[in-house]
């Protein structure tokens, strides 16, 4: 039993360890975030994304309109997008957004939140 433990406390340790690294088997339960240069990462493995494109002028909201439609290999898994504006260039690609007011840390003492524009790729 003693053994048992110890393997299981080995295992657990190499999960944490392989966590750490980024080498983490593909689960549906995962959930990964990226902080970076969207231009610059790749869409691939994408199911849902949120950009928070707030203070993103019109020109690079198409940028990253033209990153998302033009990753193929992005649509075939992308599911869901979200943004904190509308984008001509999603919208005729995937139809109008629905919106939604969510709570921002920026609204928190509005209390009424910020427009959150889904488009749905399927």
């Amino acid at each position: 039993q003693k053994q048992k433990q110890q393997q299981k406390q080995k295992q657990k340790q190499k999960q944490q360890q392989q966590q750490r690294q980024g080498d983490v088997s593909h689960d549906d339960s995962i959930i990964e975030l990226h902080q970076g240069d969207l231009f610059e990462f790749d869409l691939g493995e994408a199911t849902h994304m949120y950009i928070s494109s707030l203070c993103f002028t019109r020109d690079m909201m198409e940028r990253v309109a033209d990153k998302v439609i033009h990753n193929n290999s992005a649509q075939q898994n992308l599911k869901c997008l979200a943004t904190l504006q509308v984008s001509t260039v999603l919208e005729k690609k995937f139809g109008p957004p629905r919106m939604e007011w969510v709570e921002m840390s920026w609204t928190t003492s509005r209390g009424q939140g910020c427009p959150v524009y889904f488009y749905d790729v399927k």
